[in-house]
This record gives structure tokens, C-alpha cells and sequence, in this order.
């Protein structure tokens, strides 16, 4: 399976995917990176580099993504040298919706990020990358914070992992044992586990309440895997002070992963301060597991991907009405998102005037609706295969092409174009005639 890990290059990103890398080593999974590179934060073309891009970014929005590339691509070459799988996706989009799409399609074993991403730092934990991955993911959530050497030990040494959670009767709760109960027959688990209740019963009838649970919580885990693992509880007859009552006994029974239940619904109670999830999460040298209630779909019924990046194939004879472009605007308009304009030059003199043109076609209501537009110009004798390699190398969400045109170029776009741009392009392609009226 894989392990989804958000990366940027920051200190705290680094221990994320230190930590994503070590355990995808243990699992045997391949590690997936992905980096966003949100263009609602970047602005208009010359805007600055993240602050976690490399020093050396350029600032031309091109050039810039291609920097961004050669560093993921680089780290990516350094994990894999210690022995594991690794890919990775540079994605056009915010952090929390290049994972989850990305997710939807992979369907991983989880999500790793670290505290330090730049949306974390939200005074309002409801709007933190962290409840808002929550409210909407269908897998568990690894937060790393930024003291996690012991953890780094664990998972290099090999030695039994030590986790601790909280149960109660909840959906989410089961959810988290049996997340639990799969690790413990993959890895070493030592396992200790708070079981909340209602505190109306007598002390005798609570203790005999607490022998029964350990009992029930051992056949729920399941017979003992060949990897070991102890397994130990304790009964809280107490709903009140529960973030208390973790710290007590994390002191008590030091924990390499805090492993918590989450119910998307509860992310959004406690508006007059800081939400329990809010507290229990807030522990920096603690590794936490939150497990949504909700089981993953199956894949036919995953999210579908939004359009957010659209290349258009444009033709710059005077005949044309322009169809294609106006469509992927419009497509966009309202949500934002970013549209690629490209047209291919048998000529390489008519470059210039080229990109003048396609410049010429943005709307200029396009930023009013959240849009930003770059132009691309190349010469060769193959457009369908050069637009079908663009799209590959932006990693668009869908190629817009115009047909019936009367240039040398639109009627390039039919027929073996097409049939290019499916051979050498895995992107959905949208065809408009373009002598509709727009």
C-alpha cells in the first residue's frame, strides 16, 4: 500500500517525511510525496516563492515550478537510496486539496504531515490543514510534531512499537482499535488502551466493569500475532477532564503514537475555545493517529478530482471564435483554478506574435473569478503530440481542444491529432466546436 506524506522544505516537513520514510520501510509500503504549490498563494506571475521553497527559486512562475521539481525530485532520489519505494507529485493546487484528491485516487494506508505546514499556524484550529483534512478525509491522519526523535529510534531500531488510545462506545472508537488490531499483525505493539464510562456505578461494580472490559478488549484485538505485543487498559469513570487524564497517562505509560477516533462532526463543537481534538492533539513530541469513523469507499465511488488546471489547444486564425478558451474560462469561473493557453508554431518567426495573441485571449474579468493564465507557445510539426506531452509535463486536469476551425492548425486538431493526444496523454480531452456561437 502506500503512505501519503505532504512535503515542503522546512525543518518541520523534513522530520514528516523522516518519519513517513522509516515507517514505510517497516510496513513495506511505498512512500508517496506530494508538494502543493497553491497558486491562489502565489498570486499573479512574479510573485515570490513560498518560504519554503528553495532559496534559489526563480520567480517566473515556470521556472519556479521547474525548481520546485528538481528538489522534489532530488529528496525523492535520496529516500530511495536507503532501500524504499518512492514517487513524487508536484500538484498545482492547496495542501488539503492536492491530498485528498491524490488520496481518492491512490487509496492509501494513510496521510502524514507535519505541524510546521504553513496552514497550520491558523488561530482558529477549526481552519487549521489538520481539522480540515479531518472533516472531509477518509483515512487516518498522521500529525508529526517537532520533537520526534524517540519515535525516529523506534521506527530505525525496530523495536516494539508502544501506543496508547482512547475508547469509549463510539463508532470512532472502534474505527481506532481496528486500525490497532491490523498494525498489531504487521509490527511489535505494546498497547495500552483508556476505556471512559459512565461513572453512576458503584466502585465494586466498576472494578468488575473494568475486569470485563480488558477481557472484551482482548477478544476484540483478536488472538496475540507471532510479532507479540502486550496489551494493558485502564477504566476512567469520568466523561470530564479527558486531556488530563491522556497526560497523566502518558507519564505514566510513555507512548511512541497516540492512536484517537475522530468524528468529522465533532471538529466543529467547542466554538468558545480551544476543541477537545484541538487539545489532545496538542502534545509536540507525540506522534498522533487520528482514525476517521467513516471506512474508505470503494474506488469506483471515491471523490471525483475538481477542475482546477485546464489546457486549452488554441487556434489563432481569424475565422476562429475562440470557443475552446471561452469554454475552459467559463469552466472555472466562480471556483477559481488556472488555464494553460497553448498554441504550436510550424514557424518559429511567428513565436513572438503568437504569444502576443493567446495573451490577447484572457478575459479581463478572468482574475475577478479567481483565474490565473499562462501562455505557451511551441514550434514542431507534431501538435498533437507536443499538446498531449505539455499537458503531461503541467499535469492539467483536462485538455480542451476546438474543432471545425478553418486554419492549417485547427484541422491539424482532428482526426490523427486527436488520436496523438490520446496515445501520448493520459488526461480526459474535451473537444467544443468552434463554430458555436459563445
Amino acid at each position: 500500500m502506500d503512505i501519503l506524506c505532504g512535503i515542503n522544505f522546512s525543518e518541520g516537513g523534513g522530520q514528516a517525511v523522516q518519519v513517513a520514510a522509516q515507517l514505510t520501510s517497516r510496513l513495506g509500503d511505498r512512500l508517496v510525496l506530494v508538494y502543493a504549490d497553491d497558486p491562489a498563494a502565489q498570486g499573479h506571475s512574479g510573485a515570490p516563492a513560498p518560504a519554503d521553497a528553495p532559496a534559489d527559486a526563480p520567480a517566473d512562475p515556470h521556472a519556479r515550478r521547474q525548481a520546485l521539481d528538481a528538489e522534489l525530485q532530488r529528496r525523492a532520489t535520496s529516500l530511495q537510496m536507503t532501500g524504499i519505494e518512492v514517487c513524487a507529485h508536484l500538484v498545482e493546487n492547496n495542501v488539503v486539496n492536492a491530498l485528498l484528491e491524490l488520496a481518492d485516487g491512490l487509496g492509501p494506508r494513510l496521510l502524514v504531515i507535519g505541524a510546521s505546514l504553513p496552514e497550520q499556524t491558523h488561530p482558529s484550529f477549526a481552519d487549521s490543514i489538520t481539522a480540515r483534512l479531518l472533516q472531509q478525509t477518509h483515512y487516518p491522519l498522521l500529525l508529526v510534531g517537532n520533537q520526534v526523535s524517540h519515535v525516529a529510534s523506534w521506527l530505525a531500531q525496530g523495536s516494539p512499537l508502544h501506543a496508547l488510545t482512547m475508547l469509549d462506545s463510539s463508532p470512532a472508537a472502534s474505527a481506532a482499535l481496528a486500525w490497532l488490531k491490523d498494525l498489531r499483525g504487521r509490527l511489535p505493539v505494546h498497547l495500552h488502551a483508556l476505556q471512559f464510562f459512565d461513572p453512576g456505578a458503584a466502585a465494586p461494580a466498576a472494578e468488575k466493569l473494568a475486569d470485563a472490559f480488558l477481557e472484551q478488549l482482548q477478544v476484540r484485538l483478536g488472538p496475540d500475532p507471532a510479532h507479540g505485543g502486550e496489551v494493558s487498559s485502564r477504566c476512567i469513570a469520568s466523561f470530564a477532564d479527558v486531556t488530563r487524564h491522556l497526560e497523566n497517562e502518558l507519564q505514566a505509560h510513555p507512548a511512541d503514537l497516540v492512536v484517537l477516533g475522530i468524528d468529522p462532526r465533532s471538529l466543529l463543537e467547542d466554538t468558545e475555545g480551544p476543541s477537545l481534538l484541538a487539545q489532545l492533539l496538542a502534545q509536540p513530541s507525540t506522534l498522533h493517529l487520528c482514525v476517521p469513523a467513516h471506512r474508505p469507499p470503494p474506488a469506483a465511488e471515491r471523490r471525483l478530482p475538481e477542475m482546477q488546471t485546464l489546457l486549452v489547444a488554441c487556434d489563432l486564425s481569424a475565422t476562429s471564435n475562440h470557443a475552446a478558451t471561452y469554454h475552459a474560462y467559463a469552466m472555472l469561473r466562480g471556483r477559481g483554478g488556472k488555464v494553460h493557453l497553448s498554441h504550436v508554431c510550424q514557424d518559429e518567426a511567428l513565436v513572438p506574435s503568437a504569444r502576443a495573441a493567446l495573451l490577447a485571449l484572457v478575459p479581463a474579468q478572468a482574475s475577478l473569478w479567481g483565474v490565473t493564465t499562462e501562455v505557451h507557445v511551441q514550434q514542431g510539426d507534431h501538435p498533437g503530440q507536443a499538446l498531449a506531452e505539455l499537458a503531461e509535463n503541467l499535469a492539467v486536469d483536462v485538455l480542451c481542444l476546438g474543432t471545425h476551425g478553418r486554419s492549417t492548425f485547427s484541422q491539424l486538431l482532428t482526426g490523427s491529432t486527436v488520436a496523438d493526444v490520446h496515445k501520448h496523454s493520459t488526461k480526459p480531452v474535451l473537444l467544443v466546436r468552434d463554430d458555436v456561437p459563445f
